[in-house]
């Protein structure tokens, strides 16, 4: 076993041995059982038993073909490639050398995972002005079959909107193969005939919504479609984070059979829309109405008769107005909070320009390839065809992807093309996109 240094310059010898773990800084050491002698190598120098080939750089490539690209090598990373090379060979800046080439690897490239925190600063949504201005939806599918009754075909799914504002939420049961005119008469009547018209509407990008006719109807009632980001729900954050909630509350309260979920929705509706959000300091009705929804059973005071008097009526303004006032505040310190939070995991966002080459990550892809588990975990490289935000790219994909070309950047990384022609590989065949992942 031989340890290597990572320093080709002077200073301290910093050692790993051949599985890739730091060692001790001697110049020799025994296990503990005196079995087996580790040699610590340093880069800075020739060994005796090393070849010296600095003056030529065509075994040089040839080495590192054989040390890296070989199907005996496995394109191992820096420590473990530069290990098989310190075995027999040596050159000025070896190491040096090898991190470009293994940056340079076209296949290393594409197949290997990132561990590296995710790229892009948190950009929120801007908070809304008023209730039910902006929505976002969702849908909950895969769900036991349930029935309601008078309803003549079963649900297995619920359409999740939410108002941006106030927090305020619907859950509608429906079909998971509901079409898109089946979606937009469930909004008119489940939300715009409640609240209005919404001005936006943020949505993932599910079968429901990429339909052409659903984006029609979207602007006939004067909605403009502002749909996530391609694979990136943070941007529908709020309707993933209600989906949770109801999630865990129909776990508590379905039946055994788990098939009378969809006749206990109104109910759980009622308990999230009552329920305290500490994003907003109150409730999502009393967001909305400025008072809480009465629990009866829950209250032993009798009720208050109804007071119709104008001061009444201008004591109820005011009571709304303050509401509101708080409400905007907290909306504004908890939307900060939320981004100093998601920046903390976060790397500072690549200055990417347009015209660079990009590689897009494969994980929520879904292609027509035997195998997920061997699939590339990146495709490309595509060149950014247009900035549409600091962490928003539209990328020039080929026509027959068929698939939304703008990505968060934290789906992107920089493609390092190989000046070295002797290493072009060929263009890989065009990935055939089944469907997407959400």
């Amino acid at each position: 076993m031989v340890d290597i240094s990572m320093d080709d310059d002077d200073g301290p010898v910093n050692t790993i041995n051949d599985n890739g773990t730091p060692t001790a800084t001697e110049e020799e050491e025994e296990t503990e059982n005196d079995q087996v002698l580790i040699t610590k190598i340093s880069l800075r120098k020739c060994q005796p038993h090393q070849r010296d080939i600095t003056d030529n750089p065509n075994l040089q490539k040839e080495v590192l073909y054989l040390c890296h690209d070989h199907g005996m090598a496995g394109h191992n990373g820096l420590r473990k490639t530069l290990d098989l090379i310190a075995r027999k060979y040596w050159w000025e800046h070896v190491s040096t050398n090898v991190k470009k080439y293994i940056e340079e690897c076209d296949l290393c490239q594409r197949s290997k995972p990132s561990h590296q925190a995710p790229l892009g600063k948190l950009v929120p949504l801007l908070i809304p002005q008023r209730n039910w201005q902006h929505i976002s939806m969702d849908f909950i599918v895969k769900l036991p079959q349930s029935e309601i009754q008078g309803v003549q075909l079963p649900h297995d799914s619920i359409l999740v909107v939410v108002d941006r504002r106030s927090k305020m939420a619907h859950f509608i049961p429906t079909q998971e193969t509901v079409t898109a005119e089946g979606t937009a008469k469930l909004v008119f009547n489940y939300v715009i005939c409640k609240h209005g018209v919404p001005e936006t509407v943020v949505s993932d990008r599910g079968p429901q919504f990429r339909s052409r006719f659903w984006k029609t109807i979207l602007e006939l009632i004067g909605s403009k479609p502002s749909l996530s980001t391609a694979y990136h729900p943070q941007t529908d954050g709020q309707t993933e984070r209600t989906n949770q909630c109801l999630e865990t509350y129909l776990r508590l309260y379905s039946n055994y059979d788990q098939d009378n979920w969809a006749s206990i929705l109104p109910q759980a509706e009622f308990a999230y829309n009552n329920s305290f959000h500490s994003s907003i300091g109150m409730s999502p009705h009393m967001a909305c109405t400025g008072d809480d929804m009465n629990m009866a059973s829950l209250t032993t005071a009798p009720p208050k008769p109804p007071m119709w008097d104008n001061p009444e009526a201008t004591r109820i303004k005011e009571r709304i107005a303050q509401v509101q006032s708080h409400l905007q505040k907290y909306l504004e310190l908890s939307q900060g909070r939320y981004k100093k939070q998601a920046d903390a995991h976060r790397r500072e966002e690549i200055d990417f320009q347009v015209g660079d080459e990009v590689l897009v990550s494969t994980r929520n892809i879904r292609t027509t390839r035997a195998s997920k588990k061997l699939e590339s975990n990146y495709m490309g490289p595509y060149y950014i065809k247009r900035k549409i935000s600091p962490v928003a790219f539209e990328l020039q994909l080929p026509k027959s992807m068929k698939i939304h070309p703008v990505f968060h950047v934290d789906l992107l990384k920089p493609y390092v093309r190989s000046n070295d022609t002797s290493r072009s590989l060929p263009k890989p065949p065009p990935i055939p996109v089944e469907e997407f992942e959400f």
